[in-house]
């Protein structure tokens, strides 16, 4: 029986050697020429050489599953080992998407549940290593440091004929992501009249998602002055009528006045459907590269923060033909600032009261409309002249999707001590849609983004009981107004912004976007104690369920 052993270990130790040189050889070869099933396996020898521990070799092996997501999406062993590496990188909300995935086929449900249930512990009450204020001091310090050395960098490139090189906006990028995980940005210069010289001008954009807007805010109002000083940070791209984009390696260009706008109104905002014939080859080559040149031209005509709080979403036709739901004849793209304005659109406002005025009302009590579903209307969707890959990106923070999200009926009666989940709401007030669809979806795309920054999509609720009713200590009203000043803390340590508030069957909830979670959660607990209110925490994820506050705070 020993030598038997003995011989079985030499065998498998023959193996094992020839395995690694394999290994050696697929890691030597060109990528290019690699097959998926060898970057697979190559991804697998770094996962187990990582022993869970060596975050390069776990991040290299992402990056070998990920050059084959298109294809091998659907399989549910390279969902396994994809989720696998997040779990270990200390990714729980990547590592969630793809274990669930990979939980559907019944081989991996076993296996993936104990790591989904890890997950989604982690989750409930998520602890950072850095919260979003620690990551923007870290920001400001590295960016104090290297910017005086771009600056003559940035002015000399921004004035010649190349512009900013993709060197430069990859050191920036680089800086900006000790803040934000994820980032687009824009680098120009500007001269103050009678000036001699011009000041770097750094534009960090929301992409179409006001969550994304406060933060960008957050990170600008608290950036030191000695920052400030050297360059200029921007929320959004601003108004620009003259702006032209070079086309065709520059012997054309597309302007404002290249562009028709149709016009939409849902519920109480409006769709822009936009057409120029100049970018139509452009549309039917790269619909993705053409949205973007069509925003900025959108953007440069409305601006982008104020086309975003007033909810002003955006679509590309490939036609120059009314869509069905359009008003009466199209409207020139220098013209539709006015148009909108005389039609009752605040795109005049100062920053502080677009913000202020971004929040839009939902009902999940009635039944929405036909067709509506993810932030998209069924008009867009529905209409061959559109884009198709246009209609989602432009209604991130759509209500017409909030309208579907109604979740669950809500009629059970809670017995003592039930969670809240959302799933009773009726009625509520929102600026940051996009959460609010995403929760219903149950897909996280930006809850991921603003957790990767350090932030935490969330919502506090108590029983209805406790804040309706002759027994109540406290009103609503009242108590959202104490949690507003415990969620926003002072003006120089400001801990989060709260973005809306509902009204369910069972219970009330206000909604907040966190800056340093626990100082919130501990905060708020303090306000809700004096009421002798037991309040829950939850964030916008369904599958993570919510806690009752003071449970976890003990």
């Amino acid at each position: 029986m020993a030598n038997e052993n003995n011989t079985n270990v030499d065998e498998n130790q023959e193996y094992d050697a020839e395995f690694v040189r394999n290994m050696e050889v697929f890691a030597a070869r060109d990528p290019q020429s690699r097959t998926a099933e060898e970057d697979c396996m190559l991804a697998s020898w770094y996962f187990m050489q990582s022993e869970g521990k060596d975050q390069e070799l776990l991040q290299s092996a992402v990056d070998l599953l990920m050059r084959h997501a298109i294809t091998l999406y659907e399989s549910p062993i390279w969902n396994y080992h994809v989720g696998m590496c997040y779990y270990y990188l200390r990714q729980p909300e990547s590592a969630m998407r793809y274990l669930e995935k990979a939980s559907a086929d019944p081989e991996y449900t076993e296996p993936c549940t104990q790591y989904l249930n890890s997950c989604r512990e982690t989750l409930q009450v998520p602890v950072f290593a850095h919260n979003f204020a620690e990551r923007c001091q870290e920001c400001y310090r590295n960016l104090l440091e290297e910017v005086p050395r771009l600056l003559t960098d940035i002015r000399q490139q921004f004035e010649s004929p190349e512009g900013i090189s993709s060197e430069l906006n990859d050191r920036l990028r680089k800086l900006l992501n000790f803040a934000f995980a994820r980032v687009s940005f824009s680098i120009s210069c500007e001269k103050e009249p009678g000036a001699q010289v011009l000041d770097p001008v750094i534009t960090i954009k929301p992409v179409g998602s006001i969550a994304r807007a406060l933060q960008i805010r957050y990170f600008i109002e608290h950036a030191p002055g000695e920052l400030t000083q050297l360059i200029r940070l921007r929320l959004g791209q601003q108004r620009d009528d003259s702006l032209r984009i070079p086309l065709n390696e520059g012997k054309d260009s597309a302007g404002l006045e290249d562009v028709s706008c149709y016009i939409a109104r849902r519920n109480n905002d409006y769709n822009v459907y936009l057409y120029c014939s100049k970018l139509k080859d452009q549309l039917e080559a790269n619909v993705y590269s053409a949205y973007s040149l069509y925003l900025s031209l959108a953007y440069a005509a409305l601006g982008e923060l104020a086309s975003l709080t007033q909810h002003v979403t955006f679509d590309v036709i490939y036609d120059d033909k009314a869509p069905e739901d359009a008003q009466g004849e199209a409207v020139a793209l220098t013209d539709l600032y006015q148009w909108l304005v005389n039609a009752g659109v605040r795109l005049d406002q100062s920053e502080d009261d677009l913000f202020t005025s971004s929040y839009r009302d939902y009902d999940f009590s009635v039944a929405p409309p036909a067709g509506a579903a993810g932030g998209c209307s069924a008009s867009a969707t529905a209409d061959r002249n559109v884009a198709p890959a246009t209609a989602a990106a432009a209604h991130e923070d759509s209500p017409e999707g909030a309208a579907a999200a109604s979740s669950g009926s809500g009629d059970a009666v809670p017995a003592v001590n039930v969670l809240a989940d959302r799933t009773d709401i009726k009625t509520g007030s929102s600026r940051t849609f996009q959460l609010i669809n995403e929760f219903s979806g149950n897909s996280y795309r930006m809850t991921d983004e603003l957790h990767q920054n350090g932030s935490v999509a969330g919502y506090l609720a108590v029983e209805a009981a406790s804040v309706f009713g002759i027994n109540a200590k406290v009103s609503f009203d009242d108590l959202i107004g104490q949690i507003h000043d415990a969620i926003n803390g002072s003006q120089d340590a400001q801990l989060g912004v709260v973005t809306g508030q509902a009204v369910g069957s069972h219970f009330y909830y206000i909604d907040f976007i966190s800056w340093d979670l626990l100082s919130i959660l501990s905060n708020a607990l303090a306000v809700f104690s004096k009421y002798g209110i037991k309040p829950s925490f939850g964030t916008f994820r369904r599958s993570v369920p919510s806690v009752f506050l003071s449970d976890r705070q003990e």
